[in-house]
């Protein structure tokens, strides 16, 4: 088994893949999966939390660039549900650390990014101990109350 392989039994989790460009969406999702990892693709904030709701510990990938704003609607959503689960933002879009800091998303990717580098973030997250969203920060606490 590859190094790729390895790391990707060890991520016992879904991941919900989120974004709206199909050829990108579609392609990621199939590089994930010819690495072992089972994906769920969804084309909107409101269907990835339907197919997180299926599922037992669900890890989202979202793409924080999407045009119709998928990484915003899937933060406020979550908080407003109270749901607390790993979320990984991935873009090309500059700034994207602050763009993540203020949706309360700890972990993201730049793109382009190396599949092992999102594999990496993924095991890390699969580990019971790791929680990614908890709390609304505070320039979203007043949307959402």
């Amino acid at each position: 088994m590859g190094r790729i392989s390895q790391r990707a039994a060890r991520a016992k989790r879904t991941v919900v893949l989120v974004g709206d460009d199909d050829s990108f969406t579609h392609g990621l999702a199939e590089m994930l999966e010819g690495a072992g990892v089972a994906v769920r693709v969804a084309v909107s904030a409101r269907m990835a939390l339907v197919e997180a709701d299926a599922l037992s510990e669900p890890v989202m990938v979202c793409d924080l660039g999407a045009s119709k704003m998928q990484a915003v609607e899937l933060s406020l959503l979550m908080r407003a549900r109270g749901l607390v689960m790993p979320v990984v933002a991935i873009s090309s879009m500059p700034n994207i650390q602050q763009h993540c800091k203020a949706l309360g998303i700890r972990h993201f990717l730049a793109q382009p990014f190396r599949l092992g580098e999102l594999l990496d973030v993924i095991e890390r997250l699969a580990e019971p101990e790791h929680v990614t969203l908890v709390g609304a920060p505070p320039t979203l606490r007043a949307s959402i109350s």
